[in-house]
C-alpha cells in the first residue's frame, strides 16, 4: 500500500522490519539483499546493513551500517542514529 502511495522509504521499512521479525532467516537475508539490490539509500540502506548483521553476523554489514549511520549523523543528529551507532560500535 506505501508504494501504491507514492512512498517508496515507507514500504522499505516495511520490508526491512518484515525480514527482521521473520523466523527463517535464509529467506529475511535473502529479502534483504533483494532490498540492496534495487538501490535504496540513506537511512533505509543503513537499517537494511544493520537488519543484515542481526540476522546474519556479517561483520561486513555490521561495518557499513556504522559507517552509514556516522554519515547520517553528520547530516542530521538524530537520536535514532545515534542510539543504532552506538549498539553497532559499542557506544565507540
Amino acid at each position: 500500500m506505501a508504494r501504491e502511495g507514492g512512498r517508496p522509504d515507507i514500504a522499505q521499512s516495511c520490508r526491512i522490519l518484515a525480514a527482521s521479525l521473520a523466523e527463517d532467516r535464509r529467506t529475511a537475508a535473502d529479502d534483504l539483499r533483494a532490498l540492496l539490490d534495487e538501490g535504496i539509500s540513506g537511512a533505509r540502506l543503513a537499517e537494511a546493513h544493520d537488519a543484515l548483521y542481526r540476522i546474519t553476523g556479517a561483520e561486513a554489514h555490521r561495518v557499513e551500517a556504522a559507517w552509514l549511520y556516522r554519515e547520517l549523523l553528520r547530516a542530521q543528529p538524530f537520536r535514532s542514529y545515534r542510539m543504532r551507532l552506538e549498539a553497532l560500535t559499542g557506544g565507540c
